[in-house]
């Protein structure tokens, strides 16, 4: 009896001096606006617009000497610079965007890596999220911009943008020498609705140029086999890559279809081999066949940089 006294008051002690700490700062809509945000979607004139008239765009905002700055890129034109100003104790919360003398005024909604902007392009502030035919406002749907740029030139002889932090697993794979350990570096993106991924292994010797094609035969092999069966894989495209990076001397690229035993549908996997000293290189988007066609997937492969490429290259870690 007098341990469960005992134990109960060191507990209630731990509340009175969890009670006492004082309160983590919270950050405030401001801090959690800035960055890089993609447009999803886009409304105006009581209509979604067709994703060709935004897709690619962003917004940025940041903070810099005091100034709050709202950047928004489109692809067809100049960026357009705002001043922009939050109200998050109006409701529905408020969004003030400037650009020489003149102010759009409109509202937001901030959750997460969501953002919703409504805003009137000359008139009275909108009182929700929604356009009417003839009217003047637009509104944004936006995600929050993930991509960043990894770097492991030492290790992995690489680096790429992901749409965000990779998992990093080993596994053993066939490569032109035989078995050996591969490095797989694996990022999902819930919005693109894609798996990206980079498999690294190294040759016990570095490869000759005359020996290119024999290599690439036997990696997309590996691949092959590496398949689950039951998916039917096949290969729906072959062909050399195009745009290959500095210190690549030789790329394949692939289109892998598979179909899953319990659905009708069709996966794609767009696959990128590419020979790199004493390294091959695996670049892999994988989703259903709609998607695999999005820009990002370009993105991904082009972002791709070796230690050769001594001009575009971030330090290395």
């Amino acid at each position: 009896m007098r341990r469960f006294a005992f134990t109960l008051m060191l507990f209630c002690l731990g509340l009175v001096a969890m009670a006492q700490q004082p309160a983590a700062n919270k950050k405030t809509d401001l801090d959690l606006i800035q960055g890089s945000w993609l447009v999803f979607a886009l409304e105006s004139g009581g209509k979604q617009q067709s994703e060709k008239s935004f897709k690619g765009n962003t917004f940025t905002f940041s903070k810099t000497k005091g100034v709050n700055t709202a950047v928004l890129q489109e692809r067809a034109y100049s960026p357009a610079e705002f001043a922009f100003q939050l109200d998050p104790t109006k409701n529905p919360k408020t969004i003030d965007l400037t650009a020489r003398g003149n102010t759009a005024h409109g509202i937001y909604k901030l959750n997460g890596d969501d953002l919703m902007i409504c805003v009137s392009l000359g008139g009275l502030r909108p009182k929700d999220f929604a356009t009417r035919p003839g009217g003047d406002t637009e509104t944004f749907t936006l995600k929050r911009n993930r991509w960043e740029r990894y770097s492991d030139m030492k290790r992995l002889g690489f680096s790429i943008e992901f749409p965000g932090k990779p998992v990093e697993t080993k596994r053993e794979v066939d490569g032109p020498g035989g078995r050996v350990e591969a490095t797989v570096l694996t990022v999902g993106s819930e919005m693109d609705r894609l798996a990206y991924s980079v498999t690294t292994l190294s040759l016990s010797d570095k490869a000759e140029p005359g020996s290119a094609e024999s290599a690439l035969d036997t990696v997309q092999k590996a691949i092959m086999s590496g398949i689950d069966p039951d998916t039917n894989p096949r290969v729906e495209r072959q062909a050399k890559a195009d745009r290959l990076p500095a210190g690549v001397w030789a790329a394949r690229e692939l289109t892998i279809a598979t179909q899953s035993p319990r659905s009708k549908d069709w996966n794609a996997s767009r696959v990128r081999i590419y020979l790199a000293d004493d390294r091959i290189h695996i670049l892999t988007v994988s989703g259903t066949e709609e998607v695999t066609k999005s820009q990002n997937v370009s993105r991904f492969w082009f972002s791709f940089r070796t230690p050769a490429d001594k001009s575009r290259n971030p330090p290395s870690k």
